[in-house]
């Protein structure tokens, strides 16, 4: 399951129908955009990734109705990758957080919301905890 069907069937208790009223209702967009994350781009669809501009909205929508649902939610977990694996991390100058393909000005780190700041001091510590 993609996403985005995942977040809208846990945002209905599991009924999709359902999940596609409560996020529609929180974000503010028409159920029928909401159907059209799941669906591929071939049917003019998002392929099953919501934009990145709702997520807080959801995530905000979630928490008032005792939803268990976390920001990693929002992203595709390669097959091959096992779910505690750490991503590699390299030393760079310049970061920049991408969010369903659109750069972003804050990111997620172990579960909290924070800025480009927050992500290069996280970077030099995991470097410094790796040497």
């Amino acid at each position: 399951m993609d996403p985005a069907e995942t977040i809208i069937r846990k945002c209905g208790g599991g009924n999709f129908a359902r999940g596609v009223n409560r996020v529609s209702a929180w974000t503010g967009v028409d159920k029928s955009q909401v159907y059209r994350w799941s669906y591929t781009k071939g049917k003019g669809g998002a392929d099953g990734v919501i934009p990145a501009q709702h997520h807080q909205k959801i995530l905000d929508g979630a928490r008032r109705d005792v939803i268990a649902l976390k920001p990693e939610d929002f992203f595709a977990r390669p097959a091959e990758m096992p779910a505690a694996a750490e991503p590699e991390t390299r030393r760079r100058e310049d970061v920049i957080v991408v969010v369903s393909g659109v750069p972003s000005p804050f990111a997620y780190i172990n579960g909290a919301r924070v800025g480009l700041d927050a992500v290069k001091r996280h970077i030099r510590d995991l470097e410094r905890n790796a040497a």
